[in-house]
Parts: C-alpha cells; sequence; structure tokens
C-alpha cells in the first residue's frame, strides 16, 4: 500500500508526457502547414485532452482507488483472522487451566475419601486390641491378611499410587496403626509391597 502513491504517480507521470509529446506533434504539424496561428493546434489540443487524456487519467484514479480497496480488504481479513486465533488461543489456555484446577480438586477429594476410609478401618482394627468380658462377643483381632487387603485397596484406589510405600504407611499412622518396625502393619506393608 505503501508504494502505490509512487506507482501511480509514475503512471501519471508517463500520461503528462505523452501529453506534452502530442502536443507537439499537434504544434509541429499545424507549423508545417502554415497555420500556426490560425487556432488550430488549440483545438487539437482540447480534442486530445478531451478524448485521450483526461479518460486516461480517470482510468488511472479509479485503478489506484480499487487497488487501494483491495489491499485494505486483505490486511482487514488478516487483522481479523489473528484476532480470532488469539482468542481461540486464549479460550484453550482457559480451559487447560480448568482442567488443571478440577484434577487437582478431583485428587485431593480421593486422597481424603482414602484417610477416611483408611481410618475407618483402622478403627475397626483398634476395637479388638481392648479386653471384653462377661458375655460379650469376642472381639475380631486384625490380621496381616485383613491388612494386607486393606494396603492393597488403599493402592488400587490409585490416590497414593501403586508405589506410594511411604504416603501408604503415613495414610496408616494418621489413622492410628503402630507403623514401627516388627508392627502389624509394617509386617503387611512389606508383603503388600514385596519387601518380604
Amino acid at each position: 500500500m505503501g508504494e502505490l502513491p509512487a506507482y501511480y504517480q509514475a503512471q501519471q507521470g508517463g500520461l503528462d508526457t505523452a501529453k506534452t509529446n502530442a502536443f507537439g506533434d499537434i504544434t509541429n504539424m499545424a507549423s508545417s502547414r502554415g497555420m500556426s496561428y490560425s487556432g488550430m493546434p488549440i483545438a487539437e489540443q482540447s480534442r486530445y485532452v478531451g478524448e485521450k487524456y483526461l479518460p486516461a487519467m480517470a482510468q488511472l484514479k479509479q485503478q489506484q482507488t480499487q487497488q487501494q480497496y483491495g489491499l485494505q480488504t486483505n490486511l482487514n481479513d488478516i487483522y481479523s483472522k489473528r484476532l480470532t486465533q488469539a482468542q481461540g488461543l486464549q479460550q484453550q489456555e482457559l480451559a487447560r487451566e480448568e482442567a488443571v484446577r478440577q484434577a487437582e480438586a478431583d485428587r485431593q477429594a480421593k486422597l481424603q475419601a482414602a484417610q477416611m476410609q483408611a481410618a475407618a478401618q483402622a478403627r475397626s482394627y483398634s476395637s479388638g486390641r481392648g479386653g471384653g468380658g462377661g458375655g460379650a462377643a469376642k472381639p475380631r483381632v486384625p490380621t496381616i491378611g485383613t491388612m494386607v487387603a486393606t494396603i492393597n485397596g488403599m493402592r488400587s484406589e490409585g490416590t497414593y499410587g501403586d508405589s506410594q510405600y511411604g504416603a501408604i504407611a503415613e495414610g496408616l499412622r494418621k489413622a492410628g496403626e503402630d507403623i514401627s518396625r516388627g508392627s502389624l502393619a509394617d509386617r503387611a506393608l512389606r508383603s503388600a509391597f514385596g519387601f518380604g
């Protein structure tokens, strides 16, 4: 677009040069016929201006206007596409951030549910540790098998991950289980993770 004015100015210069040359030819022809002062050159020059020069100038201006309009339309299309693309990228980024936030919220919810489940199971196991007298039913004492099953259940939920030994041990400790060396929970953890 910046080059259009110079281009069309050069085209207009060419028309002006052609007009000057035509006027010179008209004057020379009149002189050769001895009619330089008869008014014929002025009439011929006016006819040339009306029939050739002015229509050519008008066509040149029209071409310039059309070309400027076409280029401006192309620019507007580019700006519009760029804006649409930028808005699409922004929407994708917002959707990605929302997905990350939702995934974190889901992870926290699963972690909390697993901790609550571990605490409930630990309470049910620890209820058998106190003595019971009289005719009360004998409380259920946890076995290594039930503890291993609990640990494997925590692993399968995906909250702690399949290999999160330390995280599951900490979850059991928070639930009130004794995880010291040689305890039932410690032996169950080692068995569940294949540590012997």
